[in-house]
């Protein structure tokens, strides 16, 4: 998973009952020691049956649609549950806040591996290749050669039938077994070009 929040994807794959509660496992691919750093600790601190707590402000002047809302009201309900959310001053404006403790068993099915897509991939048996691959937010920072490479390494990782979801539109080299298949857009509030073009793309047979 590339550029977006994992318990997010979990907690999406439970609600739909595409995961059983056992079974889902996300590796991350970040370049930052930052980012990969926190989710060890946090994998840690699950080890040790310590809390790991979410804070979730939404800013009541955003104008966010109906079901970004309704999102927003039950996002951590398959992976977590609800705890009293910190404090906010009023001078940060108006803000409503709800806080999630993520379950020790979601955090620790989650593994971070600093990797950068555009050169590197996992050698993976055929039996362990990904069915989702999510890159949010990443391709955008690539050029067409650099987006190439990761896409190559995005197919070799993909299990046949296997699927990648992007907010970017791809280029779709002649010998790929990538190919998109649809797109579906979503708009988060009534504020100019606050939204996404989500592309899905599938992996071919062999």
């Amino acid at each position: 998973m590339l550029g977006m929040p994992e318990w997010a994807v979990i907690d999406t794959l439970l609600r739909l009952g595409l995961a059983k509660a056992d079974a889902p496992e996300v590796i991350t691919f970040d370049l930052s020691p930052r980012v990969n750093d926190h989710l060890r600790r946090a994998r840690q601190r699950a080890q040790l049956g310590q809390r790991y707590i979410v804070q979730l402000p939404r800013d009541l002047h955003s104008e966010w649609k109906p079901e970004a809302v309704g999102y927003w009201e039950r996002f951590g309900d398959q992976v977590g549950t609800p705890v009293p959310p910190v404090s906010v001053p009023s001078t940060v404006g108006e803000l409503k806040v709800r806080a999630i403790h993520i379950r020790p068993m979601i955090i620790s099915r989650v593994w971070p591996l600093d990797t950068n897509i555009v050169l590197q991939r996992l050698d993976l048996p055929p039996g362990e290749r990904f069915d989702l691959i999510i890159a949010t937010n990443i391709f955008v920072y690539y050029d067409t050669l650099d987006q190439s490479l990761a896409m190559v390494n995005v197919e070799r990782m993909l299990r046949p039938g296997g699927v990648l979801l992007s907010n970017n539109a791809l280029l779709e080299l002649p010998f790929s077994r990538v190919r998109s298949v649809g797109y579906s857009t979503v708009v988060y509030s009534d504020r100019p070009d606050d939204g996404d073009h989500i592309v899905w793309y599938q992996r071919s047979q062999d």
